[in-house]
């Protein structure tokens, strides 16, 4: 296979990733935004061992449900990949992803489809790279520039172009690696966070009063300092520069408190119906202790205190449980006692006496030797909540030791992206 060739392909299938896949003889090819049984000329723009990737010079024959991307960097920005086909057929590529990655453990039931597709984020974090902000590109780390980017709200994208201009003005931009904001479900609280390379704190007072006079829904401004050398987006040093360095949001009929560090699932309406399908399968009951592991900063777990007799949240992130902390005070929940520990240190001190559990781990899902833990004590129920398909089949094979798997029910969080959210029950052997 040679680089910059070009050749004629129907597309016979679609990745989890969502590359169409075409093949060159018995060369397999992925194309971004190429669908399946369409037909297009292709021309080659990366050779590996053994597969490539293309680009679509021409498409001859279109599938039936593609639609034309609204956003104009499309085809450039590695962001989105689903744009380009109507949400019905989004929702069809789920499902079929799901049940190819989970039907060996059962039947995948019907996805919890998304009403609002667009201007769901509630949580935007952007790179700042040689003076250009923007999304990067597929596959590489060159920033490509957008003007409106319809995943966010029009006034998170205003807010972010009013600090980019100031630092390209006042030539700041050099400093920065991410711009990130955060804001309640209905755009009444904003929190900026402006994540630096050195601590440049007193460069930021005209900014800062720029954007408070501007701006009224602002509640904080923090500077965060990552002089890190990977691609961790946070780091671990905080500087206030405005007012509180967290917003409150309503969900499940409660009151959050959401921090820097905090994780808050970015898009509102779905978690709402996330949240009543983890309730609806693990079926808490009064006289049941649940645990929640991976807490974060509680909101699983508080929107389930009400049903259980106790609850008990096991997170590793400071900050997050001390919002949790709160938030149970803040809701009058007294029935709930939250932790910062490492599960991995300390199992039988949270596994021993519970009688269910959910998990709502990180993308690289859970260790082995804390799956192992599950599968050793005895758990009535078990929820596993996944952003990571992939990772849950590893995990799922493991915990099929001692557990039945009852459900598994996809739920589109991310619409216009490939990624999905699975809820599967597990119910001990």
């Amino acid at each position: 296979m040679q680089k910059n060739l070009s050749f004629e392909a129907t597309c016979i299938d679609i990745t989890t990733e969502g590359f169409g896949v075409v093949k060159y003889e018995d060369f397999v090819i992925f194309v971004a935004n190429l669908l399946p049984q369409e037909k297009a000329l292709i021309k080659v723009v990366s050779v590996k061992k053994n597969y490539g990737y293309g680009i679509i010079l021409k498409l001859i024959a279109s599938h039936v449900q593609r639609v034309n991307p609204k956003c104009n960097i499309y085809n450039k920005c590695g962001s989105c990949t689903l744009q380009h086909c109507d949400y019905e057929l989004q929702a069809q590529l789920k499902q079929q992803w799901a049940a190819t990655l989970l039907s060996e453990f059962g039947n995948v039931e019907p996805l919890i489809k998304a009403e609002k597709t667009e201007r769901y984020r509630n949580k935007i974090q952007v790179p700042f790279k040689d003076g250009q902000l923007g999304y990067y590109r597929s596959r590489s780390n060159d920033i490509i520039p957008f003007e409106d980017c319809l995943l966010q709200s029009a006034l998170s994208n205003e807010i972010l172009f009013f600090i980019r201009d100031y630092l390209l003005k006042n030539d700041l931009d050099i400093y920065f690696r991410h711009l990130m904001l955060r804001h309640n479900h209905d755009e009444s609280s904003y929190l900026i966070i402006l994540i630096v390379n050195k601590d440049i704190s007193k460069k930021l007072n005209e900014l800062c009063a720029l954007l408070i006079a501007k701006y009224s829904i602002i509640k904080g401004i923090v500077l965060n300092i990552n002089q890190r050398s990977d691609n961790v987006i946070l780091g671990d040093k905080d500087i206030i520069l405005y007012g509180i360095p967290y917003i409150e949001d309503e969900l499940c009929k409660l009151t959050f408190r959401i921090g820097i560090h905090s994780f808050y699932q970015i898009h509102h309406q779905q978690c709402l119906k996330l949240y009543n399908c983890i309730a609806e399968v693990l079926k808490p009951q009064k006289d049941e202790i649940l645990l929640d592991l991976y807490c974060g900063i509680g909101t699983i777990g508080l929107s389930m205190a009400h049903k259980v007799k106790e609850l008990i949240g096991v997170e590793i992130i400071p900050e997050a449980i001390a919002n949790a902390r709160h938030n149970a005070s803040l809701n009058k929940i007294n029935n709930a006692q939250f932790y910062c520990d490492d599960i991995t240190k300390n199992y039988d001190k949270y596994l021993n006496d519970v009688d269910i559990v959910v998990v709502d781990p990180p993308r690289k899902g859970l260790s082995n030797a804390l799956i192992q833990e599950l599968n050793n004590h005895d758990i009535k129920r078990l929820v596993y909540v996944s952003c990571n398909p992939h990772t849950l089949k590893r995990d799922l094979k493991l915990l099929q030791e001692s557990y039945n798997i009852d459900r598994i029910i996809p739920c589109d969080m991310f619409p216009n992206t490939n990624h999905i959210e699975c809820v599967v029950l597990l119910s001990k052997a």
